[in-house]
């Protein structure tokens, strides 16, 4: 978008009028010594060295990537022969003392410098074309008028002369840069620097130096923004390199912070930046210099056919093994890229350790193999269920209907022998359907179920049972409920298996948001690692299906046993994700009794 013209105008003429009478009125007051020009000389020979040394520090950072946001103009071609001029400049003034001499290179620098920086922004300057026009042409008036004030009038014959035509293209030269950086400073209010006051500085030092003559006050204005100019100029240095600075701090820190190895290096394989990921990866002592560090794969069989990728391509990945330099051996993942960066070619890399890849794909096969021993261990206890009510149905209810169908043909049927049959037949097919799912369960829940089957266990075995369940559980979703219930169950079967135990204490209760079951007994007890192991082989199902149903629920069990010792089974369940609508308990949450 375009400035307005107006503004323009107003804040050209106000920010002119603030610098020069600024400067005239602070040389009125201090009225430096400049007689014989010696202040003056001695700042333009700071202003070279100065100006040397800046020039000397871009040809430096000229060619990094680094600072490339808010003083990437500092690395231009055309800062830098600016800054040369002012060095040049500043030391042939202070060598010579031919104030004539003086004007003709003040007046070309000006010149120059107004090409400069026409050059340098030439895209910002064509789109606001109408603006510089106006205020070169405004600024012009202005500095032709000051100029013949103040040195033109001395002689009527100096219009023509060639110090005149100097004159006038220094005027016109000065208005550009007048306009140039008034426009960027307008334009750049928001993120203002040192760069904008460069132009203003270079052409009112520049102009006034031309006009002065023997003008002493004059001469202390000039002296004074000289020295504004060092300042601007060091001010300029400081922030550039501090920028330049904290890029390459956030490069190398965030490199240094990444777990895959990296390093970038020459052409000639000369390393020029290793990470952290890199020497622990390598073995590299921590402190070696860079020149002491080692390509890699530069005695590799593949380094051939990397370079020659690289040459052609600009590219190479593969995986490969490599030897440290502390003699290990490293399987890697390698990614090689070609960098052009000024005329220069460097080689970059990337590594993966496989190592912990190799490890995921090992835990994954045998994760898969555990899964499918698993889904065969499932059907054979589904198969072996099927086989249990099978006989049932067949031994059990199907005599005892045969047995009913007999009685039935009879002429005179044996009526209390049916009735007793089919009372038992009642009965066991009531425990066949406990057995699939007992209906205490949806109806009154997981206290009054785990009570269930307390007293069946009691009153169906030998066991003394110790049983402390917290009453008037909450009501759970149906597979938390059926889950925690199987567990028990599951618990109960494998302590008439195999622990020859008499006696069986099981606790149930909510604490800190967490319902936790435990069922021990007195039995011979078992090695867990042992059993584990024996059911993932397939050999029992009976401790996987516990620790399956509690993995269903988000649930962790601990099964603790020594031989001779007993038995202890564990579990401990979150509750508040589980707990159905409108379920009230007396529980811990947050550490507060509700």
């Amino acid at each position: 978008m375009l400035i307005k013209p107006k503004a323009v105008l107003h804040s050209s003429l106000i920010f002119s009028f603030l610098i020069f009478i600024g400067s005239l009125i602070t040389a009125q007051f201090i009225h430096l010594d400049v007689t014989n020009l010696n202040t003056y000389q001695a700042i333009s020979l700071m202003k070279g060295l100065v100006c040397s040394s800046v020039f000397l520090y871009w040809l430096f950072i000229r060619y990094s990537l680094a600072a490339m946001t808010l003083f990437s103009l500092f690395k231009t071609w055309q800062i830098g022969f600016v800054l040369l001029l002012q060095a040049v400049e500043g030391l042939y003034l202070f060598f010579t003392h031919d104030q004539t001499n003086w004007s003709m290179v003040i007046g070309i620098n000006l010149f120059i410098t107004c090409l400069l920086y026409l050059n340098l922004y030439l895209t910002f300057l064509s789109k606001r074309l109408a603006d510089l026009i106006v205020i070169t042409l405004l600024s012009l008036s202005f500095f032709l008028f000051i100029g013949y004030t103040y040195e033109w009038t001395n002689t009527t014959e100096i219009l023509h002369s060639d110090l005149s035509v100097m004159m006038i293209f220094s005027a016109f030269s000065c208005s550009i840069l007048l306009a140039v950086g008034l426009m960027r400073i307008q334009f750049k209010l928001t993120q203002y620097s040192e760069f904008e006051l460069l132009p203003v500085l270079i052409m009112f030092t520049g102009f006034l130096g031309l006009v002065a003559a023997e003008n002493a006050i004059l001469w202390s204005a000039v002296t004074l923004l000289q020295m504004l100019f060092v300042v601007v100029v060091i001010s300029l240095v400081v922030k550039v390199d501090k920028y330049f600075a904290a890029d390459w701090t956030l490069l190398s820190t965030g490199l240094n912070s990444s777990k895959n190895a990296y390093f970038y290096c020459t052409e000639h394989s000369e390393i020029r930046f290793v990470n952290d990921a890199f020497k622990k990866l390598f073995g590299v002592v921590e402190g070696t210099r860079l020149d002491k560090v080692k390509h890699p794969l530069h005695t590799h069989p593949l380094f051939e056919t990397i370079s020659k990728a690289l040459s052609s391509q600009g590219y190479w990945s593969g995986e490969t093994v490599i030897i440290g330099d502390n003699g290990n051996v490293i399987s890697v993942r390698v990614e090689f890229k070609v960098i052009d960066i000024n005329g220069e070619r460097y080689h970059q890399a990337w590594f993966l350790d496989l190592a912990e890849k190799i490890a995921l794909q090992t835990n994954e096969h045998t994760i898969r193999e555990k899964l499918e021993r698993l889904s065969f261990n499932l059907m054979d206890k589904q198969e072996e269920e099927r086989r249990y009510f099978a006989k049932e149905l067949h031994d059990e209810i199907g005599q005892s209907l045969t047995l009913l169908k007999i009685q039935h043909q009879l002429p005179e049927p044996d009526k209390e022998l049916i009735t007793s049959v089919l009372s038992e037949l009642i009965d066991k097919v009531r425990n066949l359907s406990l057995n699939l799912r007992p209906s205490i369960l949806d109806d009154m829940g997981l206290s009054a179920a785990l009570d269930w089957l307390t007293d069946r266990q009691r009153k169906f075995s030998q066991l003394a049972i110790v049983s402390d369940i917290m009453p008037g559980l909450p009501r759970f979703n149906d597979k938390f409920e059926i889950s925690v219930f199987r567990i028990a169950q599951e618990a109960f079967t494998n302590i008439h298996k195999y622990s020859h135990a008499d006696l069986v204490t099981i606790r149930c209760s909510i604490e800190h948001n967490y319902l936790q079951l435990s069922i021990e007994d007195n039995g011979v007890g078992f090695d867990v690692s042992s059993k584990i192991n024996s059911a993932i082989k397939g050999q029992s199902l009976g401790l996987l299906g516990i620790q399956e149903r509690a993995f269903l629920i988000n649930g962790l069990i601990e099964i603790s046993s020594t031989p001779e010792e007993g038995t202890l089974i564990e579990l401990r369940v979150p509750v508040l994700d589980n707990v159905l609508d409108g379920g009230s308990f007396g529980m811990e949450i947050n550490d507060e009794t509700v």
